[in-house]
């Protein structure tokens, strides 16, 4: 299947935020032992994960906080914030990359994301090259 151009949208806007930001967005300390419900789409720090990045102020609730990529919640919140079509935002493959930036902002330190970002932009045949925190 031939990536979409809202995935590689969706993709690059995600991944050029993680490696901007070079932290995660959470509630406590970060370490091994932080369990991943500590994770947030926004941190009152102001940090977002991956999907956070993609909702904006306008549309982003509390509520959102604990529900997973592929609650309707957090999947309309992010189709209006990027102005998605209604077809666009239940695409399989959209979802898919959707909860994947989430597993990955959620299980990994920052210090791996870039491997695996550049590892998926491949997989996904993405033209996408890590930008460093400045």
């Amino acid at each position: 299947m031939q990536t979409t151009d809202v995935v590689k949208k969706i993709f690059i806007k995600s991944a050029d935020h993680l490696m901007k930001q070079g932290k995660k967005a959470i509630v406590g300390l970060d370490t091994p032992l932080t369990p991943p419900s500590s994770c947030r789409y926004r941190s009152p720090e102001g940090l977002k994960c991956a999907l956070g990045c993609l909702i904006t102020s306008e549309f982003y609730t509390e509520d959102l906080e604990g529900q997973a990529s592929v609650e309707s919640e957090v999947l309309r919140a992010i189709q209006k914030s990027q102005g998605l079509p209604d077809a666009e935002i239940d695409r399989h493959d959209l979802v898919d990359l959707l909860s994947w930036l989430q597993w990955l902002h959620d299980s990994f330190s920052p210090v791996h994301w870039k491997e695996r970002l550049v590892e998926r932009a491949r997989e996904l045949d993405i033209d996408w090259a890590p930008k460093e925190k400045a």
